[in-house]
């Protein structure tokens, strides 16, 4: 199997869109987020050939007692006050 290069990934990039979400009113944050939402779909179908090759190397790690070890991260995007 080949290797799979993430170095051009620009997932940590800030998006122009979302800046400022803290002064938008509830109903344009809403919208925002749900726009945002709206272009997760399209963006797997494009990385689909790479997602393949990731699970690949996975399904031969465990088939030779390796083990798959997923961490998640969540970070804040926005602080309410109640």
């Amino acid at each position: 199997m080949s290797e799979v290069k993430i170095t051009h990934l620009i997932t940590e990039k800030r998006n122009q869109k979302t800046m400022g979400l803290d002064e938008m009113s509830i109903s344009s944050f809403l919208k925002v987020m749900n726009e945002e939402d709206s272009t997760v779909a399209e963006s797997v179908k494009k990385a689909l050939p790479e997602i393949e090759e990731a699970v690949k190397h996975i399904i031969e790690a465990l088939n030779n007692n390796g083990r798959l070890i997923y961490i998640r991260l969540t970070l804040r995007l926005l602080q309410m006050k109640l």
